[in-house]
């Protein structure tokens, strides 16, 4: 069911204040490990493995986390490309991943020719109104 009007209630959910990001809090560890698996099935099945040798870039790339994952697949750090817009998170993800590319960089204008990167990748991205 699509809200059609703004003040329209669709459920009452009882939603905690702060969602817990941590590994301790079973419901992330799990959606992080359902994400894991559905990433390595999917690049088993699009023959992108083994991952050394592949260009890979991640649009909004955060802090790095994912970055790191695919450290663990088995991707060269040299290899590895994250953009984002947010100058904190890649001061975070600079260092966790020193030896990692990590720029400032619109996922809409990227500053790469067509084919540069085997993979290329984009999760999540939450956008909000920075004019309220």
């Amino acid at each position: 069911m699509i809200a059609s009007e703004p003040n329209m209630v669709i459920a009452n959910i009882d939603l905690p204040a702060v969602i817990v990001i941590s590994y301790f809090n079973p419901s992330y560890l799990f959606a992080i490990q359902q994400r894991q698996r559905v990433v390595l099935n999917t690049l088993r099945q699009a023959g992108l493995v083994p991952l050394a040798g592949k260009r890979i870039l991640e649009i909004g790339c955060g802090s790095g986390g994912v970055l790191l994952e695919f450290l663990t697949f088995g991707a060269l750090p040299e290899m590895l490309l994250g953009i984002d817009l947010l100058y904190t998170r890649l001061n975070e993800a600079h260092h966790k991943l020193p030896l990692t590319g990590i720029i400032c960089a619109d996922g809409q204008k990227l500053p790469f020719p067509n084919g540069h990167f085997d993979i290329v990748l984009q999760f999540h991205c939450v956008f909000f109104d920075l004019y309220r």
